[in-house]
């Protein structure tokens, strides 16, 4: 048998499934390094770029193998992101890689909620990603209690990208904001409910988004910010 059977070379992660390391598919991939998934005696393509970037990428790519170490990120290539509160959800914004965690699925107290790392990615095509747990709490409640299709129109902003919207400073660039329309649902509805959550009241915030016509659209705004 030619796969690689041995578990994580860097430990990387602590948990039952010694094997996500390498897609859960130890026979087919292996990844001798830590840094890299290979497919048996082929290479899976890395960074593309010119030599400055694709250097930076590689330190990138340490840092994540570092932070796993740490144990600050349960999460692999394209594994679940758990997120787990043991009494009322808290605000924890963590730094993800789009490259590395674009197809990630969160998991909210272990049930699966529909949402990816890659959906929050900023528009401008940046690598990095914030996202905060508390974030996405709010955003699987707003799925649940709608039940119908989600759209994150916006979600990470880098400050150079939030600067086309407003000061480049706003919550988006935190990490602890998202604009999203919900299929079949109005903008009076979706605000209403975040209004219930209590968006706007003690915390947060929240808005109905506006188009440049003066016409209200379909999504709305809220953060998880603290006053």
């Amino acid at each position: 048998m030619n796969g690689n059977l041995n578990d994580s070379p860097l430990n990387i992660l602590q948990a039952a499934n010694l094997f996500i390391f390498t897609a859960n598919n130890p026979v087919k991939w292996i990844d001798p390094t830590g840094l890299f998934m290979q497919q048996l005696d082929r290479e899976l393509p890395r960074i593309s770029g010119n030599t400055l970037e694709a250097a930076i990428r590689a330190e990138e790519r340490l840092q994540w193998i570092a932070t796993y170490q740490a144990g600050r990120i349960t999460s692999t290539m394209s594994g679940p992101i758990f997120i787990s509160f043991d009494n009322a959800p808290s605000s924890n914004v963590r730094t993800f890689s789009y490259s590395f965690h674009g197809n990630a699925v969160f998991h909210l107290n272990g049930i699966p909620t529909p949402f990816t790392v890659g959906q929050f990615a900023s528009r401008c095509g940046a690598d990095k990603i914030l996202i905060d747990d508390l974030l996405i709490y709010y955003l699987h409640r707003f799925d649940r209690r709608f039940n119908s299709g989600f759209t994150i129109t916006s979600g990470f902003r880098t400050p150079e990208h939030d600067a086309r919207f407003g000061s480049g400073e706003g919550q988006h660039t935190t990490g602890r904001a998202a604009d999203f329309a919900i299929a079949g649902v109005t903008q009076r509805d979706l605000y209403e409910f975040a209004r219930y959550l209590g968006f706007g009241r003690d915390w947060g915030f929240t808005y109905r988004i506006v188009r440049r016509d003066g016409t209200f659209a379909t999504t709305i705004h809220i953060d998880t910010r603290w006053r």
